[in-house]
């Protein structure tokens, strides 16, 4: 009797097992078949997969920050395969620059920068041609950039997309990296006007000043900025320019109408803003014809408390070279 019990409960439960193995067979039989999902080679920043710079999704982060004074700096990224499993063997990855690209993100109405292909002699690949080996998803890619040679007022695009991936499909999305940097009309290197010297009025305490009056007596003393001179005005965006300020403490950025290149606005950077308080420009003018700024401009030498440490007037005139 007890052996009859036995076999029944071991009958039953052989039951179950087939009827949950089946219940979850079924279960999933709607769930993504991820084994049928075809290779896509991609572009990628970093061999993490986490994060990206490629594709119109990510152009900002493709932009190119490089010193302006620097001979030679290299960007990297990965040509990645996305895939279930890796290969059995070896994936050969051609890249190239991408005329098309550049034609295809001028023509988009939505897009209000105008950008130029990048001339050969600012840029070189190494290796157009890489090797996936097998067994592995990425292989890296380097462009060396000359900084040095870029002219500031154009603004350039180099997209280089895989064109090549061994026969295997390439992403529509990340398939192109579009490396570019902003350019501006007014950037360039800037230099003190000889008949109107660049100078700082330093005064103790506040003081009180309106255009076009004289200067108050500057009991602090006056500092000449001409040894700061010449300088580098870089573009920030297509209307704005990052230059030099005063002795050097902050970058001023200077905004200008894209079309009649009247000043819009005038303020300091973050690293300006965060060192001093009250500072305001008394003045500002720009002539078109000779590329030149005037600016007199207000700040104090502390941050906080605002306005308790020591006033100063800046006064400079500078012309593009």
């Amino acid at each position: 009797m007890k052996y009859l019990i036995k076999c029944s409960y071991l009958i039953a439960s052989i039951s179950l097992l087939f009827s949950l193995e089946s219940c979850v067979k079924n279960r999933n039989d709607l769930a993504t078949d991820f084994g049928s999902i075809q290779p896509i080679v991609e572009i990628r920043d970093n061999i993490s997969g986490l994060g990206n710079d490629a594709g119109l999704s990510n152009f900002g982060k493709a932009s190119l920050s490089f010193p302006a004074t620097d001979d030679a700096d290299t960007a990297s990224f990965y040509v990645n395969l996305a895939s279930v499993n890796v290969m059995g063997k070896d994936i050969n990855v051609t890249v190239a620059v991408d005329q098309a690209a550049i034609d295809a993100y001028n023509s988009d109405p939505a897009n209000t920068v105008d950008f130029v292909p990048m001339p050969d002699s600012l840029f070189s690949i190494p290796q157009t041609q890489v090797t996936i080996p097998a067994g592995l998803r990425v292989a890296l890619v380097q462009v060396i950039f000359h900084p040095s040679k870029f002219d500031a007022s154009k603004s350039y695009m180099l997209p280089i997309s895989i064109t090549d991936a061994s026969g295997l499909a390439i992403s529509g999305n990340f398939g192109t990296i579009y490396y570019h940097s902003i350019g501006n009309p007014s950037a360039g290197v800037y230099d003190y006007v000889e008949a109107s010297p660049p100078i700082r009025y330093s005064y103790v305490g506040v003081v009180t000043y309106q255009y076009p009056g004289p200067y108050p007596e500057p009991g602090g003393g006056t500092v000449d900025l001409r040894p700061y001179y010449p300088k580098i005005a870089s573009p920030t965006d297509p209307t704005t320019i990052s230059i030099s300020y005063a002795n050097g403490f902050a970058n001023m950025l200077i905004t200008q109408d894209p079309t009649t290149h009247a000043i819009t606005n005038i303020t300091l950077d973050d690293a300006g803003l965060a060192s001093v308080s009250n500072f305001f420009v008394y003045f500002s003018s720009y002539d078109d014809a000779t590329k030149t700024f005037h600016i007199i401009s207000h700040y104090n030498n502390v941050n906080t408390p605002p306005n308790s440490g020591n006033d100063r007037i800046i006064d400079e005139t500078f012309t593009k070279q």
